[in-house]
């Protein structure tokens, strides 16, 4: 592994710890019991804003920063788990080195591409407003304007918080043989 691969896990890893800790002061369990797993399905949809960074592709270094909007429609069975369905639109520019088969010249520009997915989430509520998440997303991503039209295989997994109607989270996300980090914060409703 890269020293800068193992750097981001250890991070996420020190994130979800010190969330943890910052979340027990005051705990829920002290006001009520929380910790029931009774399915009481509700509404819960999100409208995001993202980016994510570079990725290389078949060996090539490649420039492929992304920034997006994306919303998630869904429900919440209860307030530990959450499953719904998300469409995401990257708005990004292909600039490979000029290394055969690919040439800058022949890929460079504005490009544009749509994802589809299910999304499903564990959470964990500390308080009433904090709570620590841990996000997986699965679905296709299919190109709209200069990129290519075949869909490829799209996953995204990562952890994050939810702070009152905010959401924070960060991870890695695959397009077919390309993987990247991103990170998204978004407004729940």
């Amino acid at each position: 592994m890269k020293p800068r691969r193992i750097g981001f896990l250890i991070f996420q890893v020190l994130l979800i710890i010190v969330m943890c800790f910052i979340g027990h002061i005051p705990a829920k369990a002290e006001t009520k019991d929380y910790h029931s797993f009774v399915i009481a399905p509700r509404y819960k949809g999100e409208v995001s804003l993202y980016y994510g960074t570079s990725a290389k592709v078949q060996g090539f270094d490649t420039y492929l920063q992304r920034v997006g909007i994306g919303t998630v429609q869904g429900v919440a069975l209860n307030e530990f788990l959450e499953f719904g369905l998300g469409v995401d639109i990257d708005f990004y520019t292909h600039y490979y080195k000029d290394k055969e088969p690919y040439k800058s010249a022949d890929l460079s520009g504005f490009r544009m591409s749509m994802k589809e997915f299910v999304d499903a989430r564990g959470r964990y509520p500390f308080t009433d407003s904090f709570a620590v998440i841990l996000d997986l997303g699965l679905g296709l991503s299919h190109g709209l304007l200069h990129y290519t039209t075949q869909p490829v295989f799209f996953c995204q997994f990562g952890p994050g918080i939810e702070w009152g109607h905010f959401t924070f989270y960060t991870g890695l996300q695959s397009f077919a043989s390309a993987n990247s980090w991103f990170a998204r914060v978004a407004v729940n409703f």
